[in-house]
């Protein structure tokens, strides 16, 4: 099988002005499906640091609007404490909740380091923390009890050398706050259980990421990597997630040599999510807003995704047909029956 190599890039700092205009005047019309409620919860990574609580507010309610109900935001750190509660606030606001991003190394580094306040200076005087142990400790404290709060991503596409200092982090923010689970991805590909299986122990959700699009690798290995995962979660008694691409390889050049950069289209991505729900998975995630955002075609690609991603289900789709089908029939069969009673009458 072909290997699906990605580590995101993890680029800090304000999309571009015109970017975000457009998005601002995307529309979707009509309210979510009704069948959406029947899929499992999807999201969005996105980067919007909340000390910029105008981009922040705009990308939140094109999400929410759209029906998605996760966001994983990698730069949700990158504000003060009234900025990130704010943020959530918002968050909440449009039905949405976060998964707070504790990927970044040095939430990793407990003791005497410093990194975690030199890298969110914003907040570094709120917590007035003097290392990174006690830093992790406000950052947790801070967001625990707010009502938008998923949980937390404690790792993302890591060596299984690192398992040992995730499970230390696991261990740690579960102390700190019981009640939240932790959700940790993988790389997904001919290795994604060996990828996956170090950190399944302490991962309330394990998921996988599987970007095809561009590397001339068909949709249907998303199913196969899915059907990994929900292998691994069966084992742990824990729950599965799926990452899928909303992106095009052409954007990550020094990543990966794809043959064929491209973004997907509305079919391809709908045939990664009917891949991914043949697993169950708990919830769905598309990586990245910001890439959409970054494009040559915010708006195409955002109908593309949204409308891939709240179609009905294959089986609901033929259920709704078997349904219409039985709908019609009873409805013919009392037209057929009326006239009968008239004639009847006459």
């Amino acid at each position: 099988m072909l290997g699906l190599p990605f580590t995101a890039l993890r680029r800090f700092g304000a999309i571009m002005a015109f970017a975000i205009a457009a998005a601002a005047a995307l529309s979707i019309a009509g309210a979510t499906p009704a069948h959406a409620a029947s899929l499992p919860p999807q999201g969005l990574y996105e980067e919007c640091a909340p000390s910029d609580q105008a981009q922040c507010a705009g990308e939140l309610t094109q999400m929410g609007t759209a029906g998605f109900r996760l966001a994983l935001n990698y730069t949700a750190w990158y504000g003060d404490a009234a900025q990130i509660e704010a943020y959530a606030a918002a968050a909440q606001a449009e039905g949405i909740k976060l998964i707070w991003p504790l990927d970044y190394s040095a939430w990793r580094d407990p003791g005497s380091a410093t990194s975690l306040a030199d890298e969110y200076s914003d907040l570094a005087p709120d917590c007035d923390c003097a290392d990174n142990t006690a830093f992790l400790q406000y950052a947790i404290n801070l967001v625990r009890s707010l009502p938008a709060t998923w949980g937390y991503y404690i790792g993302d596409e890591l060596d299984p050398s690192q398992a040992a200092s995730v499970r230390q982090l696991a261990g740690t923010v579960r102390s700190l706050d019981p009640a939240h689970p932790l959700l940790y991805v993988g790389q997904g590909g001919p290795t994604t259980l060996g990828n996956l299986r170090p950190f399944a122990p302490f991962s309330s959700v394990l998921g996988a990421d599987v970007y095809p699009i561009g590397q001339d690798v068909p949709t249907s290995y998303v199913g196969g990597v899915a059907s990994q995962v929900q292998q691994l979660t069966g084992a742990a008694h824990s729950r599965s997630a799926m990452v899928l691409q909303a992106f095009s390889w052409a954007q990550y050049p020094t990543e990966l040599d794809a043959p064929d950069p491209r973004w997907p289209t509305r079919p391809e991505m709908l045939a990664m999510r009917n891949q991914a729900l043949t697993a169950d998975p708990s919830m769905i995630l598309w990586y990245s807003l910001k890439d959409i955002l970054a494009s040559g075609d915010p708006a195409g690609h955002w109908r593309d995704l949204v409308s891939a991603a709240f179609a009905a289900a294959p089986g609901q789709r033929n259920a709704s047909i078997r349904g219409r089908i039985a709908t019609a029939a009873r409805r013919h069969h009392r037209r057929r029956r009326t006239r009968r009673h008239r004639t009847r009458r006459g």
